[in-house]
């Protein structure tokens, strides 16, 4: 009876590999869910075959394997979303990527099954060779669990692991007294490869994640990572080189894969801001045009001011268009959007100025579009009320002040000053700060200058 560990916190994962395993001959099966459920499911019996997730919650499949595994060695299958993680802390043990197929996990447990042969290939491998170093490094690779090869000065193979023959389709009877070079149809006589090896065991260099193309006729293409060194074992007239091969093509796909979803999402997301900064243009545009048809002022000025909300927000979306997260510069977003509100509302700039100043505060998008409204709002009513007449003289400054967490934001004018009309009613621009103030935990203060007055929205720390 064959039975299997799954290590997998999501169940209609766990139910798929399952049903795939018992269509390849296992009976029995654990299942876990976290690090702690798998290292007690394998304590009563240990498993023939471990598949695990790396990320699981809570715990890690990595940490997991190796804790079940720290005694004799078992076949395991990683069965992931990307494989990352898995090549660079435990390269020897065989992957699936998800979205994965039932083909694909069935051929990774032919493969991991193959180590279950590993004691009737050391003997063979054994035979003809004495009780020496380099029968001890046979046996050891013999029994590895990673694709190795023992090679000779000549590169003769002297013993292979299991799972090297079985990743590749290679007879483990055939291997050894082979040259590499002559390994399944030639596939391995690579040129690089050779000189590599050679300047190896000269002791001239080692190679350490070197990746080339394995081309086998009548299968796509495999991507491998080797690294060879030569073996320091106290015989220099019989020098030995053991080489580990790492398919890593599932992971280059994969690699390959979020570079273009990456690059696609990027795509997408400037068609968005394309389409986005389009669309409030033309919102825009239809209140310029709706403002210089109708015949009333009062509309007129209605229909400005949206103009100017629908621009505030406009400006805001401009600096996120050309920034890579959702962070903005409000010293810049603030300069940017004065200017804006300036060159559509204030027709002489040598009468009416309009400057900001604010720290080097960044904030999220969401709180930048509460304070660009907020002082779009309080411009359009100093520009309203400060200074009603044509030849009236005078300056708007904005500012953004942070202080121990919290912040204050001010726009202030040396205008005409406050109104003394007692049953005078809040408009709609005073109700549009006062939310978003509210929104943003901060209050409003009203302040006359005399002449002129200051208006500051405060969060406290």
């Amino acid at each position: 009876m064959l039975h299997p560990l799954i290590i997998e916190d999501e169940s209609l994962i766990a139910m798929s590999i399952e049903a795939i395993l018992r269509d390849c001959g296992f009976t029995s099966f654990s299942l876990a869910k976290s690090s702690e459920e798998a290292i007690t499911a394998a304590q009563p019996r240990c498993p023939d075959l471990i598949t695990a997730d790396v990320q699981l919650r809570p715990g890690c499949g990595i940490e997991s394997v190796n804790a079940i595994c720290s005694g004799p060695p078992i076949p395991t299958i990683f069965v992931i979303g990307s494989p990352s993680e898995v090549v660079s802390r435990m390269p020897q043990h065989l992957m699936v990527v998800k979205p994965f197929s039932d083909q694909a996990v069935m051929r990774a447990r032919q493969i991991g099954s193959c180590t279950l042969s590993k004691a009737k290939l050391m003997p063979s491998a054994l035979k003809s060779v004495p009780v020496t170093s380099t029968a001890l490094g046979m046996a050891l690779i013999a029994s590895s669990n990673a694709p190795l090869l023992l090679l000779a000065e000549d590169l003769t193979v002297i013993a292979a692991s299991s799972s090297f023959c079985c990743e590749f389709g290679i007879d483990p009877a055939t291997v050894e007294g082979t040259k590499l070079a002559n390994l399944g149809a030639g596939e391995w006589d690579v040129p690089q490869l050779n000189s590599l090896l050679e300047a190896t065991l000269g002791g001239a260099a080692a190679i350490d994640a070197y990746e080339m193309d394995l081309v086998r006729e009548g299968e796509d293409s495999s991507c491998l990572l080797l690294n060879a060194h030569k073996l320091d074992y106290g015989d220099e007239e019989n020098p030995r080189i053991v080489l580990a091969v790492t398919d890593i093509t599932s992971a280059r796909l994969a690699e390959k894969l979020k570079d273009d979803l990456l690059q696609r999402n990027q795509i997408l997301l400037q068609e968005l801001q394309h389409r986005v900064a389009n669309s409030l243009q033309i919102i825009a545009s239809v209140l310029m045009q709706s403002a210089r048809r109708v015949q009333s002022e009062e509309t007129r000025t209605h229909l400005h001011n949206a103009h100017h909300r629908v621009m505030s927000i406009a400006t805001l979306q401009k600096q996120l268009a050309i920034r890579s997260t959702d962070k903005v510069e409000l010293r810049k977003y603030l300069k940017e959007l004065c200017a804006s509100i300036g060159a559509s509302m204030i027709d002489d700039p040598d009468r009416v100025s309009l400057v900001s100043k604010a720290d080097d505060t960044v904030t999220t998008a969401n709180v930048s579009v509460s304070l660009g409204l907020i002082v779009t709002e309080l411009v359009i009513n100093s520009l309203k009320h400060a200074f009603p007449g044509r030849n009236q003289k005078g300056k708007i400054n904005v500012g953004y002040l942070t202080n121990d967490g919290g912040w204050t934001l001010t726009v202030e004018d040396d205008g005409s000053g406050m109104s003394v009309e007692d049953d005078a009613k809040p408009g709609l621009g005073t109700g549009i700060v006062e939310a978003l103030a509210r929104q943003l935990d901060a209050t409003v203060k009203v302040t006359d200058r005399h002449p002129g007055t200051k208006v500051s929205v405060v969060r406290a720390p």
